[in-house]
Parts: C-alpha cells; structure tokens; sequence
C-alpha cells in the first residue's frame, strides 16, 4: 500500500501535572493554545498541533520520563536560525531550565539545543546551518 504524508500532524505527550506543563510550554516556550479540555491541552506548533495530556490512574506514581525506554526518545523543533537557540539559551539558563547548550550536529550540518520539561521530557531545538 502506497501512500503520500505531507508532514506532522500532532504529537501528544503524557505529564505528571497538566497545569504545570500547561505552564511551561504555552506561558514559558510561548505555544498558542488552540483547545483545552479536560485533561488535555492541545498547542499549536508551526504547522503542527502538540497535545499535552495529564496523568492517567495508569499511570505509575513518582512515574519520569525516560529517553531509553521503548516510546518517544526526544521531541525535535525546527527553528529558523541558529542565532535563536543562543537567544532560547539564554532564557532557559534564566529560568533554571535544565539545558545541554547548543551542540553541532555535522551529520546534517545544523546545530540543536537540548532542554527538558518539568517531567524530564527532551525536547531539542534544531536549525539547520546556512
């Protein structure tokens, strides 16, 4: 079966506290909200819609995120420019936002900023270099 996908449509992450991340991604990152219901607050991305939903009773108590379990390893967020992720450095830094600083990646000639949501989530910010 052939078929054509033109981009992402939205990708959804579970957390520990819904206000909390709510917080962090519209109110700190600056994402629209475009929906918020109960137990969920969906966020527009660039082109793309992230929905941050709130703990299940599935859900292990004092549960973190965990890049090497089987799931998401990492979110990745296209930015325009590098000289962005110095001004996002410098924020996170200011708002005692665990951060790796900004790293190359020569494989695709781009360079990324690393960081992690209240519940540990990695999330990368990457531009792509000229």
């Amino acid at each position: 079966m052939a078929f054509t996908v033109s981009g992402i449509s939205h990708a959804a992450i579970r957390v520990t506290d819904l206000g909390r991340s709510r917080r962090f991604y519209a109110d700190f990152l600056g994402f629209p909200v475009v929906l918020e219901a109960e137990g969920v607050v969906v966020l527009k991305v660039g082109n793309a819609l992230l929905g941050v939903r709130g703990d299940a009773p599935e859900t292990s108590s004092g549960e973190r995120f965990d890049a090497f379990h089987v799931g998401l390893d990492h979110l990745a967020l296209a930015v325009e420019s590098p000289e962005q992720l110095r001004e996002m450095q410098d924020a996170l830094d200011a708002a005692g936002v665990r951060n790796e600083g900004i790293q190359d990646d020569s494989s695709f000639n781009a360079k990324a900023l690393v960081f992690y949501d209240p519940d540990g989530i990695a999330l990368e910010l990457y531009a792509m270099v000229g």
